[in-house]
């Protein structure tokens, strides 16, 4: 959950002035996945709080100059399912994209120069 939310919104804010603050009790699991995320965001600090009697982090992020792009955390296993969907339909005569297929154009070898 936490890397998945830390790339999206490293696609959105700002490079090297964005920032963002996380609230979450599940401070390892945070923690835990820094390390994939540290491209695109640099831990200015972190804070403890209670809420309601349960112990909390407050995470402050700085977001870091590298550019975010669409896709970039799609595992290669994803990619291959949808590339292998798009192969699947391709096949069978469907369209996967928003568009038609662009009409077959028949060449006449004779005028062709």
């Amino acid at each position: 959950l936490y890397p998945r939310t830390l790339l999206a919104m490293a696609r959105l804010v700002r490079p090297e002035t964005g920032r963002a603050v996380l609230l979450t009790q599940d401070k390892t699991s945070m923690f835990k996945s820094l390390s994939q995320v540290s491209k695109y965001w640099k831990l200015q600090r972190n804070f403890q709080c209670n809420i309601g009697g349960l112990t909390g982090l407050i995470f402050l992020f700085n977001r870091t100059a590298e550019i975010r792009r669409d896709g970039d955390d799609v595992s290669r296993r994803e990619r291959k399912r949808a590339n292998d969907a798009a192969f699947k339909s391709a096949k069978n005569g469907k369209t996967t994209s928003a568009g038609d297929e662009a009409p077959a154009i028949d060449v006449d070898k004779d005028k062709v120069a």
